[in-house]
């Protein structure tokens, strides 16, 4: 194809027709598998833990603050991104620490209230974005015959 202004196949470069080449805008990523973390953004990660179990005493029905119940916490907690180190983030057994002692120690009519107090306790371990805070009651569940009972709340700052 000499003189035809066509580069040979094997000479071009090889793209995917109609896709940019960078997306994001970015530029090219680091090699060996890093990340690139843009300077200009407050990064967020989320850590999340599942069936954290706690007895309460929680409850609209005669009783339920009598004796206490089973409760399960789930938890998304979203903290501001730092470098590779324990000192940049919370320790989940803090985490779970203060989400049962939310259960534990204090006493609501709903569980949307408790939902409501436990994020906001987790939330005030500092350094946190946001917490998503689901606390389910089993034996509700199991009283009426469903799968779940349960009520979330989210805190931002």
């Amino acid at each position: 194809m000499a003189g035809s202004g066509v580069a040979p196949a094997h000479a071009r470069p090889r793209v995917v027709v109609g896709l940019p080449q960078d997306p994001g805008g970015e530029g090219a990523r680091p090699r060996g598998g890093g990340v690139a973390v843009r300077k200009d953004r407050d990064p967020t990660t989320m850590i999340g833990i599942e069936g954290i179990r706690a007895s309460g005493r929680h409850g609209a029905n005669p009783g339920e603050q009598l004796q206490p119940q089973e409760f399960v916490v789930d938890l998304e907690v979203w903290v501001r991104g730092g470098e590779d180190r324990l000192d940049d983030t919370i320790d989940y057994r803090d985490i779970v620490a203060t989400a049962r002692e939310a259960v534990e120690t204090k006493s609501f009519v709903l569980l949307e209230t408790l939902a409501e107090v436990v994020a906001s306790s987790v939330m005030a371990l500092g350094d946190v974005a946001r917490v998503t805070a689901a606390v389910h009651k089993p034996g509700a569940a199991a009283s009426l015959g469903v799968a779940d009972v349960l009520a979330e709340a989210t805190v931002d700052e």
